[in-house]
């Protein structure tokens, strides 16, 4: 079940927007963000909350959806979510809730006085249910973007390397992104005549760490770039289903490596949520410590009063 606060889809990018979720117990890691990966969400765990701003501060554009039921006590978890309004970079985060056991009550208070755009999600027993409908909550806030499969880029990346074969003669180039549908690569201009566009290339190898293939690729396009010339090409539809599951295995693994060697570089989020965040105005600050002030002279005057009293009566 999912209870919704009045929502507008928002632009759907090209690249999509990256999913967290934060505290997620093991049967959502294992049905619903496992079931998101296999959708080509490029989603991930948060297991630490006090990891979770100092991270989605780099992407504030993010969805992401907190797990409530442990951690911290339902308060402070209200509190917590209720902090991201009131600071810049953490605003225009898209947050839901999640919960198994939060009762109606708890419910309706989240829902009325924070700003849930995700919903508060209670986790149904068929939790194939609850992975749909969270599915659907980021298709139309667009999630996935414009793309269908996820594709890694490999920029930085020295285990993924391209082989061709002509004659005798072995060349190497490199890949600049893949994904289990296709890749883009720099192929030296020399080589050029054998990448047209709507071509098939055979025996092309692809390596990706440990694990190679050999495949035929249907060229899609081509475009100079100096010396070298950009090819798109998709696999040929006779690639085996096994290597596109390894190749969309090695992609998330390689993106879950990189999330979690980021995250040792953050300087961990250290409040006290058992405290409202909400900041205090110049003004109200200014009458409190009025407030205060005026206490401080009543005090002092009635204990005057009071030395006054017992000296008069010795």
């Amino acid at each position: 079940m999912v209870k919704l606060q009045c929502m507008v889809s928002r632009e759907n990018p090209i690249f999509g927007r990256k999913v967290f979720f934060i505290n997620p117990p093991s049967v959502v890691e294992e049905h619903i963000i496992g079931r998101l990966k296999e959708h080509n969400f490029e989603v991930y765990s948060i297991k630490n909350y006090t990891y979770a701003k100092p991270l989605l501060r780099h992407y504030n554009d993010a969805l992401c959806f907190a797990f409530i039921d442990n951690g911290m006590s339902i308060e402070c978890w209200f509190n917590y979510i209720q902090s991201f309004q009131y600071e810049d970079d953490l605003k225009t985060i898209f947050l839901g809730v999640l919960s198994f056991t939060a009762r109606p009550d708890v419910q309706q208070n989240f829902l009325m006085n924070l700003k849930l755009p995700g919903g508060f999600v209670i986790i149904d027993k068929d939790i194939k249910k609850t992975a749909a409908t969270i599915e659907g909550i980021l298709e139309i806030n667009g999630a996935k973007g414009r793309r269908q499969y996820m594709r890694l880029n490999l920029n930085d990346n020295n285990e993924v390397n391209g082989y061709f074969t002509q004659s005798t003669l072995l060349y190497s180039f490199r890949l600049i992104d893949i994904s289990k549908v296709g890749f883009a690569a720099l192929i030296p201009a020399s080589m050029a005549s054998n990448f047209k566009p709507d071509s098939f290339v055979h025996n092309i190898s692809i390596t990706m760490g440990r694990y190679s293939f050999v495949c035929t690729i249907k060229v899609h396009s081509v475009k100079t770039s100096g010396k070298s010339i950009i090819m798109v090409a998709f696999f040929s539809d006779n690639i085996k289903e096994a290597t596109k599951q390894k190749i969309h295995e090695y992609i998330y693994e390689t993106l879950d490596k990189e999330h979690k060697h980021f995250m040792t570089t953050l300087v961990r989020d250290n409040a006290d949520y058992g405290i409202s965040q909400i900041p205090v105005s110049e003004q109200e600050q200014k009458n409190a410590e009025k407030t205060i002030e005026e206490l401080d002279e009543a005090v002092e005057e009635a204990m005057n009063s009071i030395q006054k009293e017992s000296g008069s009566k010795s």
